[in-house]
């Protein structure tokens, strides 16, 4: 076969060729069945996606190209290993001319299609993948000792495959026949986390690897030695990690067992930068993912009445890509995101109801040190009304996420007022903004705000807070940059910030005139009486004549119409329009509620003091929390976010309130800030007396409304809402 036009090099070319592209990611069974099943047809390579391909689809890779290629050389089976530099390795077949292709099954058919057409220029073929098909032609061996050569004794968890574990291996394969001792997954979860896969699974791979001779079960750290004392290897390998932490004393007694017949402890360096527990934690989250995007497919499915044969006809997706993205199998984004795009195309769904931000919290908790604080620093200029551009604000990022409704700041003053004016020229205002905002005031701070054109001035210090409803204009200013000047700023995302992509499709001069203004709550009881009118097919001479059978006087129809408060008028529309009678009542919402405001406690006492609250932002709430000396239990509704703006740190141990596995516990520290999704219980544990933390409290997505809907859920299937992908009949 004519391979003149190969610009790599390839091994032993008297040899069939077997060409395997890989995504690089955790190593996992599906790499070793496409693997062995190339191995039993020839010499194998491997066509690894380089960072640049990654990339394009939207993956992120733990570990780098390079990283990637010596784990894949190190599997038994796999010849060489090349870098491929696009999602279509067609490239790559043209140079290599391997006399078979072997991909995983269930490809798309115009993908196959499109590579056979390619492999028939020189007559190669390709091959489908399934689980296990066949035995590799590099059987796995199971001794621990190979002729004379020394034992080597290595503990490993690898549910994850990193550079570090290739460092370990490689420096134990120099010193003779490797036996891994593989960790249980009781014996994982009892010392380290949930294993990310099955023992079974993570002993095949571990298997693969050409350094490794056996593979032996292993119940925790406790047993090192008596393995020792029973086999007694010449070495035992550990990365020098254990030296301290919850392995030590299982160090000193493998070092003890060594020594009563003379073998060896080695302690390559610790790999840094590099953690298993980390890659779990990404992972499962790419998991959750996948998990949460097949439950809304096929919620998606079921509200288009379709199950899988038929979507999968109309949509041409196939039937077995579509069960794989509903059991929450497929990890690429890539796919994901085509599958979704289609499926919208095809069904008057929109994208957003079948994608989902991924959940990057640790058990329901996002901290973020003050260190890390300090480094997200930006300082922005503003020109005052003399004409002058200074440093105006230091802004700074604190805890938060995609999941959280909260953007917080913690925002430093750069500029001095020497009165409290309202239309000190040094003052700059903002334009207001969509978010609403909690502020919570550290030091000497005057704020500012304009409402219905009039700009005040408010003297704040340390404790004070305001709420601030969306687009008010504002500013804040030092009195004293002699004293630390900041505020904690809280901007929150409501109802109308989450629907904002839809309502961004309609107009939004009519979205004002059809909800009225609270502040002329006439204009808003209208609006609400012709809504609900419309839902019956009713317009006012229907509504004004029903309420008259009711006995009221024409005087007071034209009241109810013109939005003025008549007695008993809501009862009679909830009656005849059928909704509560309290969607009728609309209280004012006066100058001084627009922005509201809370002094600092007076009181030295330990307990929760309500910050600035306001009635049209009733869901929105939270304290300034003096801690005692005793641990506090808290367990909340809502999303929390916390700022230790004390100066004692404060331990925080959390779990999530039906959750059966164990809690995790974290220290806050002075200006640390974290942020708690809902229902999470959460034991907050000061280390000294006089903790102080401020706590905000909002909904995000479990709104009033959201609770209120289901609440009226039928008890056959409310729990199947965010736990099961079922079809409905």
């Amino acid at each position: 076969m004519d391979r003149s036009n190969t610009n790599m090099s390839t091994p032993r070319q008297q040899s069939e060729l077997v060409y395997v592209s890989i995504a690089p990611s955790s190593l996992h069974d599906q790499h070793l069945d496409i693997i062995q099943t190339a191995a039993c047809h020839g010499r194998v390579i491997v066509g690894l996606l380089t960072e640049i391909s990654l990339g394009s689809s939207h993956q992120v890779s733990m570990l780098t190209w390079e990283e990637h290629k010596r784990i894949f050389q190190s599997i038994k089976g796999v010849d060489l290993v090349v870098p491929q530099t696009s999602l279509d390795c067609r490239q790559n077949l043209r140079m290599l001319r391997p006399e078979c292709l072997v991909c995983e099954a269930g490809l798309k058919t115009e993908t196959i299609a499109q590579l056979r057409e390619c492999l028939n220029e020189w007559g190669g073929s390709l091959i489908e993948s399934g689980p296990k098909l066949r035995t590799p032609r590099n059987q796995f061996n199971e001794k621990l000792q190979i002729g004379n050569e020394k034992i080597v004794f290595v503990p490993m968890c690898c549910d994850f495959v990193h550079i570090g574990h290739m460092n370990v291996l490689n420096a134990s394969q120099n010193l003779g026949s490797v036996t891994v001792l593989l960790m249980t997954d009781d014996a994982m979860r009892q010392y380290k986390r949930d294993p990310a896969m099955p023992y079974e699974h993570r002993k095949r791979i571990i298997q693969s690897m050409r350094q490794v001779k056996a593979v032996m079960p292993c119940h925790g750290p406790e047993q090192y030695a008596p393995l020792v004392r029973r086999y007694r290897p010449d070495y035992f390998v550990h990365g020098d990690d254990w030296k301290t932490g919850p392995q030590q004393q299982a160090r000193g007694e493998v070092l003890r067992a060594c020594r009563g017949y003379g073998g060896e402890v080695v302690e390559p360096a610790y790999t840094p930068v590099v953690s298993s527990t980390q890659s779990q934690k990404d992972f499962s989250s790419s998991l959750e993912n996948s998990h949460h995007v097949g439950l809304l497919i096929r919620t998606v499915l079921n509200d288009t009445k379709r199950d899988v044969e038929v979507a999968a006809r109309e949509t041409k997706l196939g039937k077995q890509a579509l069960n794989r993205l509903l059991a929450g199998h497929e990890l690429d984004e890539l796919s994901k995101e085509s599958a979704i795009r289609i499926l919208s195309r095809f069904y008057p769904i929109p994208k957003r109801q079948m994608m989902i931000d991924e959940d990057t919290s640790d058990k329901g908790a996002w901290f973020m040190t003050a260190a890390q604080t300090e480094n997200t620093q930006r300082i922005f200029n503003r020109t005052n009304a003399n004409g002058d551009t200074t440093p105006y604000y230091k802004y700074m990022d604190t805890a938060t996420s995609a999941l959280s409704p909260f953007k917080p700041e913690l925002i430093e003053e750069l500029v001095q007022v020497d009165d409290n004016n309202p239309m000190n020229p040094l003052v700059v205002m903002n334009r207001g903004h969509l978010l609403g905002q909690a502020t919570f005031f550290i030091g000497p701070v005057n704020f500012y705000w304009t409402v219905r054109g009039k700009r005040k001035c408010k003297v704040m210090n340390t404790g004070d807070t305001c709420l601030i409803t969306s687009y008010v204009p504002h500013s804040f200013a030092s009195r004293d940059l002699s004293q630390y000047t900041a505020i904690v700023a809280v901007t929150f995302a409501g109802t109308v910030r989450e629907a904002l992509p839809q309502l961004l499709h309609l107009q939004s001069k009519a979205l004002c005139e059809y909800s009225g203004d609270l502040r002329n709550p006439e204009s808003v009881r209208t609006a609400r009486i012709l809504r609900f009118a419309e839902l019956r097919g009713m317009d006012e001479p229907m509504v004004r004549s029903t309420l008259s059978s009711k006995g009221l006087t024409p005087s007071e129809l034209d009241d109810i119409f013109a939005g003025r408060v008549v007695k008993g008028a809501p009862k009679a529309l909830a009656e005849v329009l059928n909704v509560p009678a309290s969607e009728f009542l609309a209280d004012e919402l006066k100058p001084e509620n627009e922005v509201t405001f809370q002094a600092a406690p007076t009181s030295d006492k330990p307990g929760k003091y309500a910050i600035a609250s306001v009635s049209h932002m009733h869901d929105i709430g939270g304290f300034e929390w003096r801690l005692g000396t005793d641990p506090e239990t808290e367990i909340s509704q809502f999303y929390r976010y916390i700022y230790n703006f004390g100066v004692v740190p404060v331990n925080i141990e959390w779990k999530e309130i039906h959750a059966e596995k164990g809690s995790v516990v974290q220290q806050l520290a002075p200006g640390d800030s974290v942020v708690f999704k809902p229902f999470i219980s959460t034991t907050f544990t000061p280390t000294d007396e006089g903790a102080s933390l401020i706590v905000f409290k909002v909904p995000g997505c479990v709104t009033s409304e959201v609770m209120k809907e289901l609440a009226t859920f039928a008890a056959e299937g409310r729990n199947r809402m965010s736990t099961a992908a079922v079809r409905w009949y």
